[in-house]
């Protein structure tokens, strides 16, 4: 929340008191050293909540989802477990000058589950893509099934329903559907800006 541009790095491997393959996620406050900086030393570390979660392997601003003039932070578990095998899941953290030093992704302002095998947060991405351009996150879930096995799905969340546990499949606000069979859809996901320059900002999906 200080004006400057900030920097967020994911590191899916990382193993930390969660256990092997948990995952961590670190932000790193600008201007950054152009000399290089030790993540060791990241102002922020989300923390994985799980072995194989695999958190950080997609990360994003999510813009200011709250309103509090600061932006907020994206990371995607693909292999979380909470809410199925390979369910996947994306945490939503506020910023703010509260946001210093290691934080576990357990303690996430919103957490948004995929269903069993969607891989849910493999990636992740801020958008304004709603009526008014209200601001809301981009869920990709590649394995999800809804388009024949492996179609994949993208997942979109208006800001006012990213509190708490969230279930994707039930709560979110569209769903972008693989066009066929082992598509992958969700792969990547990205706010692509006003396309067609009919005032409301469009989504890209890999």
């Amino acid at each position: 929340g200080d004006g400057g541009a900030d920097l967020i790095v994911g590191a899916p491997r990382a193993d930390t008191a969660a256990g092997n393959d948990s995952g961590a996620t670190y932000v790193v406050y600008g201007p950054v050293d152009p000399g290089g900086i030790d993540l060791a030393d990241a102002d922020v570390t989300l923390n994985g909540t799980a072995p194989a979660d695999r958190a950080g392997w997609s990360v994003a601003s999510a813009g200011d989802v709250d309103g509090d003039g600061a932006d907020d932070v994206l990371v995607g578990a693909p292999l979380n477990d909470d809410n199925g095998s390979y369910a996947g899941a994306a945490y939503l953290v506020h910023g703010g000058s509260w946001l210093d030093g290691a934080t576990s992704l357990a303690e996430a302002n919103a957490t948004l589950y995929g269903g069993e095998g969607d891989r849910a947060g493999w990636a992740v991405s801020n958008t304004s893509a709603l009526p008014e351009n209200a601001s809301g996150v981009l869920v990709g879930a590649p394995t999800d099934n809804d388009g024949g096995f492996g179609a994949g799905a993208v997942f979109l969340v208006p800001a006012d329903d990213l509190d708490g546990n969230v279930s994707l499949e039930s709560e979110a606000d569209a769903k972008l559907v693989g066009a066929g069979l082992g598509d992958h859809a969700g792969s990547s996901v990205a706010a692509a800006g006003d396309v067609d320059d009919d005032g409301v900002d469009d989504v890209l999906v890999g």
